[in-house]
């Protein structure tokens, strides 16, 4: 075991040889051996794992570690106890465990194991020769960087690299300094010098032309308008607004004449169709050559009327005769025919077809009459104390509800606040007792010195041992605080999604019963027309009957 402790060691810290076992390594220095064997398996997690140092916040060291196991778990290390606690709190059979794990991920051509025994010259020109091997595949690197080992850090350029090597490709570039060159003699030189143009004497001013007294007295008199012109100006404007005004009175009484003369001239239209349309024979006859005697046809048609009218009685009398005559012979030929039994068959036949038809009359007019109370919205007093009874109680239940929702608002604003007091405090414990672990443990040290005894030394790691089995503790509490607060939220929001469910489901049941009502609503209009339908055979079937009974009293 202690030739593996030894090959992780130098494996893991080749430039470092003040350890000699596992046992002598601190969290620090495991978890920085770690992450290099990490850059190495897999160089993508130098760019999620920038560092090897941790942290000084507990916090964020928590984090750091977690993320590390999991980069080793994603390695294929199915390993169910390599979680954070064994980084933070390392012990010597897990670290080595995972080194030994990590050691079987790193690729072959790094991993060198040299078992011959050399002469220290052999092993002098066998480290040169790796050495020199190294430098030539490696790429070069400046003096500065070697000189400030920044490959060891987990960097492989100066910070100011980019800046000086950006300088020295711009001097480089030829036309980039030719064309700099061009403009700064361009801007050396000094644009040509035009002289001003020369200012103009201004222009002598010429005096006006001196007027005469009479045309001064002419513009006078224009300018002024007397008296008696603005007088004769107030008049005609005076006669223009009467006249206008008249003018559109007139054009007023014109408007109202033309639209009696277009309702006169449609009156007549009308009377003379209608005269057309009536007196077309009287006026076809009058306008013949022999009116008199025209007149006096219809005179005689006239007079004669009454005896044509006899004639046709006379006539409709003796066809009335002949009729009965045969109606008599044919009763007389059914009777003998047919015997009285079959008539009274007959008979009671449709008695009895009258009687059904006069109850089902009866059922109709009841259920009309439901209908109708139904439709005029006749609702009775004890319907209506039923309803109001329902509707208060179902208000009664709002209240009661409202109630109930205040309460339990209040009730969960309270726990919110006492689960943000507990995380409070519980962040506040967890800080205090990593400080003062890590005060102890810086007081002990992570190694022991030799100058003490066994039993010192045995009690002092049994101290620390406890320590970290306390705070292996404390930190399954708060993850477990942890867990229980995020089932706590996630509970309540379960909740809030079943009321959301609820609330869809009733939506939806709701929106069913709208549909059915839509049914019903459209079976109960079906049901009307049917209803009334059948009132109008009945009353046809009334009136039959009542024609029947009329002419058998008749007979």
């Amino acid at each position: 075991m202690e030739n593996v402790d030894q090959m992780i060691i130098d494996s893991s810290f080749s430039t470092t040889k003040e350890f000699q076992n596992l046992s002598d390594l601190g969290p620090n220095q495991i978890i920085e051996g770690v992450i290099r064997c990490l850059w190495k398996c897999n160089p993508s997690t130098i760019t999620t794992i920038p560092s090897y140092k941790m942290p000084g916040n507990a916090v964020d060291r928590f984090k750091i570690a977690t993320k590390i196991a999991q980069e080793i778990k994603s390695l294929g290390i199915n390993d169910s106890q390599i979680g954070y606690q064994t980084l933070l709190y390392p012990n010597v059979f897990e670290s080595r465990r995972i080194f030994l794990a990590l050691f079987e991920r790193l690729p072959k051509e790094k991993v060198v194991v040299d078992e011959m025994k050399r002469t220290p010259l052999e092993q002098l020109k066998f480290n040169v020769g790796e050495v020199i091997a190294k430098q030539l595949s490696e790429h070069w690197t400046p003096e500065f960087c070697r000189f400030y080992d920044l490959k060891r850090i987990g960097r492989f350029w100066h910070t100011r690299g980019e800046d000086t090597f950006g300088r020295n490709e711009e001097m480089c570039n030829k036309e980039v300094n030719i064309e700099k060159e061009e403009k700064s003699v361009l801007e050396n030189l000094e644009p040509p010098k035009i002289g001003e143009k020369p200012k103009l004497p201004p222009k002598p001013k010429l005096a006006a032309k001196p007027t005469t007294s009479e045309e001064q007295k002419e513009i006078l008199s224009s300018a002024t308008p007397s008296t008696s012109d603005h007088a004769g100006m107030e008049d005609l404007a005076e006669q223009i607004s009467s006249k206008r005004s008249n003018l559109l009175e007139s054009q007023n009484v014109l408007l109202r004449l033309q639209q009696q003369i277009a309702q006169l001239t449609d009156q007549i239209q009308n009377k003379q169709e209608t005269a057309n349309l009536n007196d077309k024979r009287l006026l076809a006859l009058l306008e013949e050559g022999d009116a008199e005697e025209n007149l006096e046809k219809l005179r005689n048609f006239v007079a004669t009327a009454e005896e044509r009218r006899l004639a046709l009685e006379e006539k409709f009398m003796e066809a009335k005769a002949e009729l009965l005559e045969r109606l008599e012979n044919a009763k007389s030929v059914t009777k003998d025919n047919y015997p009285e039994s079959y008539d009274q068959n007959i008979i009671n036949e449709l008695e009895e077809e009258f009687e059904m038809k006069k109850r089902i009359q009866a059922k109709l007019l009841k259920e009309l009459q439901k209908s109708s109370t139904s439709e005029n919205n006749g609702i009775k007093s004890e319907n209506r104390k039923k309803m109001l009874d329902k509707i208060l109680e179902i208000n009664a239940m709002v209240v009661k509800q409202n109630e109930q929702i205040r309460k339990t608002a209040s009730s969960v604003q309270q726990i919110r606040r006492e689960i943000v007091q507990l995380d409070g405090i519980l962040d506040r414990t967890f800080t205090a007792v990593d400080r003062w672990i890590g005060a102890n443990g810086n007081v002990y040290g992570s190694g022991i010195s030799s100058s003490m005894t066994l039993t010192q030394k045995e009690n002092k790691q049994m101290v620390i041992i406890r320590r970290q089995r306390a705070y292996k503790l404390l930190v399954k509490t708060h993850e477990q605080c942890a867990l229980i607060t995020s089932a706590i939220q996630t509970q309540g929001e379960m909740e809030c999604q079943l009321d959301e469910l609820t609330n869809k489901i009733e939506m939806e049941t709701q929106k069913g019963v709208d549909g059915q009502l839509e049914r019903l609503l459209d079976d109960l209009m079906v049901i009307r027309a049917e209803n009334r339908e059948l009132e109008r055979r009945i009353e046809n079937e009334e009136e039959e009957n009542g024609d029947e009974q009329e002419e058998e009293k008749g007979v």
